[in-house]
């Protein structure tokens, strides 16, 4: 992590390693939007998960806007997790009917270890 020190007008920023078990928010952020996204497109009965990792992705999202050194919006991680929608999207499209089966399948039965 980034640590930011001021002193006067003088800021010092230095690399540190995060051992609170608080840390790792971008990690997880990817993580949980690849799981809304998935869930997102394939849409079948995991709405109470869903409606949670959205709920923390938000958490998130407030979090990453406040903290990051470089600037991004909750419209940019949102339009980030939309994007990725898209992606599975096309990748479980026409011939990948089979896949759609197997990634959606997947899905649900890890959601089960959450409820």
């Amino acid at each position: 992590m980034v640590i930011e020190e001021r002193k006067g007008e003088e800021v010092i920023s230095h690399l540190e390693f995060d051992a609170s078990g608080h840390g790792a928010v971008l990690c997880s952020w990817q993580l949980y939007s690849r799981m809304y996204a998935g869930l997102a497109v394939c849409g079948d009965g995991n709405d109470e998960w869903k409606a949670e990792l959205f709920t923390a992705l938000e958490r998130m999202n407030e979090f990453i806007v406040a903290n990051t050194l470089t600037a991004v919006s909750k419209n940019d991680l949102q339009n980030e997790i939309s994007n990725k929608v898209m992606v599975i999207e096309r990748s479980m499209d026409g011939k990948y009917g089979a896949r759609r089966e197997m990634v959606c399948g997947l899905l649900h039965n890890y959601s089960r270890f959450f409820h």
